[in-house]
């Protein structure tokens, strides 16, 4: 689901129905954490909902396949826990696609990011960049633009050397 429908119905349920969580607005970390994290909660898990099951899924699907390996059977014969054969081994080669899905759903929650300061009256670079444009100010939607540009490109580097980490095979060549 669309994280603007995911926080509305938040909204709906954690702030009418079951007042605990406030609805909107922002204060500064440094001012008041506690209440700076009651008002990031809602927002949050919105925008994380589609992500995160996306990406519980890509791994459900590699872990499977992982575990029905042959090394995976070996391992289980050598007498290795199931623990240290899950973590140990199946995990780290079945990350490797789902870390690779969180590279490409980066640009997707950037973009919800927009909405969902919109939905839940944050202010940000969502926010900034969609009054920029209602009134025009093309130098302020360029910076907003670099700005968000520059964050995918980062946090993919981050990815791409996550992956490295994950799986140094990815990095031999072979001759």
């Amino acid at each position: 689901m669309p994280p603007f429908v995911v926080g509305i119905g938040l909204i709906v349920l954690f702030s009418v129905t079951v007042p605990i969580l406030p609805s909107g607005g922002y204060v500064p970390f440094t001012e008041d954490p506690g209440q700076w994290l009651r008002f990031a909660i809602l927002p949050s898990i919105a925008l994380s909902v589609d992500a995160a099951a996306g990406l519980a899924r890509q791994l459900r699907t590699s872990l499977v396949g992982e575990l029905r390996a042959n090394y995976i059977t070996g391992a289980d014969v050598r007498g290795l826990t199931r623990r240290r054969v899950v973590f140990g081994h199946a995990l780290r080669n079945a990350a490797g696609p789902a870390l690779t899905l969180l590279g490409y759903s980066i640009p997707q929650l950037i973009g919800a990011m927009v909405v969902a300061e919109a939905v839940f009256n944050l202010p940000g670079l969502g926010k900034l960049g969609l009054d920029a444009a209602s009134k025009g100010d093309i130098p302020v939607i360029q910076g907003v633009l670099v700005t968000m540009i520059g964050l995918v490109v980062v946090c993919n580097l981050l990815v791409n050397a996550a992956l490295l980490r994950l799986t140094p095979h990815a990095k031999r060549q072979e001759r």
